[in-house]
């Protein structure tokens, strides 16, 4: 749930995601609707590089999920 300030709106303006980085999370099978991508698109780059980061952790982890 989003932190809301005293007048009931969030604290960080949610963002439509830019159209490259929809694509790239859809080609990735996520959704980029959620307001986690909408919150992080207020700094793009940040946003392209959360992607890569979180992606990278989903499809490449090696460690077995019993840990």
């Amino acid at each position: 749930m989003l932190e809301e300030n005293s007048s009931g709106q969030p604290r960080l303006p949610l963002k439509d995601v830019l159209v490259e980085l929809q694509e790239k999370i859809v080609n990735l099978n996520g959704n980029p609707n959620l307001n986690l991508y909408r919150i992080v698109s207020n700094n793009p780059i940040r946003l392209s590089s959360w992607i890569d980061f979180a992606y990278s952790i989903r499809r490449d982890c090696t460690t077995s999920r019993q840990l």
